[in-house]
């Protein structure tokens, strides 16, 4: 394959935009990112064209994105790297932090696009409405095109970042800070009593962070805070602390559960 497109997905917005980027590159193939660190030592890729596509957390990047980084090997370092960042409104200097990762293992980050979708961050906020989620979408779409085109021409071109006080508080700072502590924020996820311990939230988290107990789910502290566990649970028992009681939870209408 010309593009081989690796991808990590919390409730499937970065799954669809990895399936639609590679239909409209062609010659493409998608990978998980969380299937292809199961193998073992540093791995070969021969693309002649290397994409990352990831959800943007904490204004930053995802560990598992990081951990990524780590193990991927190329024979030759000057082949085109292209990322796609998705997010809820606000991309701060996440694409920076993953160019600064890329360059440490002698690569060069050629494109990276922000892409604003729905978000999951129930906390906040309960799911956009469906009205508001298809208005994002049509908007996305275009600029999925546009980023094809720019890919298949091997532009080189600025990456998208927000404003440089974002890029100052909420990455180099915010997530700087609390990056560390982000896989134990799971501590303040809850089951409440409308739990039917049926184990889909076991089956899917994709770093495998949740156990069942007594067939009441518990989490790890390995936690990549991507919500799947709480946004597919389908009795919404699961909560982070209070705030998410009673809010709708965001999952992309277009990926099913058995595309994880």
């Amino acid at each position: 394959m010309k593009n081989t497109i690796f991808y990590f997905t919390g409730t499937g917005n970065s799954l669809k935009v990895a399936q639609d980027l590679a239909i409209k590159l062609g010659d493409s193939t998608i990978v998980s990112i969380t299937s292809f660190l199961k193998k073992n030592g540093e791995i070969l890729i021969s693309s002649e064209r290397i994409g990352i596509v990831y959800p943007v957390y904490m204004w930053g990047i995802p560990k598992i994105v990081s951990k990524f980084i780590k193990v991927i090997s190329y024979k030759n370092k000057d082949k085109f790297f292209f990322a796609v960042a998705t997010n809820g409104g606000k991309v701060a200097g996440s694409l920076l932090v993953l160019s600064n990762k890329l360059s440490s293992r002698g690569f060069k980050l050629s494109l990276g696009f922000s892409l604003k979708l729905p978000s999951n961050f129930t906390p906040k906020h309960s799911a956009d409405s469906i009205v508001d989620q298809k208005s994002l979408f049509i908007v996305a779409e275009k600029k999925l095109s546009e980023i094809a085109l720019l890919i298949k021409n091997n532009e080189i071109a600025k990456i998208e970042r927000g404003t440089f006080k974002e890029c100052l508080l909420k990455t180099s700072i915010f997530y700087r800070i609390i990056s560390p502590f982000i896989p134990k924020l799971d501590k303040i996820f809850v089951v409440d009593k409308n739990c039917i311990s049926c184990g889909l939230c076991e089956k899917i988290c994709p770093v495998q962070n949740v156990i069942l107990k007594n067939g009441k789910p518990i989490w790890a502290h390995n936690c990549e805070m991507c919500f799947r566990c709480l946004s597919y649970c389908p009795k919404d028992a699961i909560q982070f602390g209070k705030g998410t009681i009673g809010k709708k939870r965001y999952k992309n209408p277009f990926i099913k559960v058995n595309d994880f």
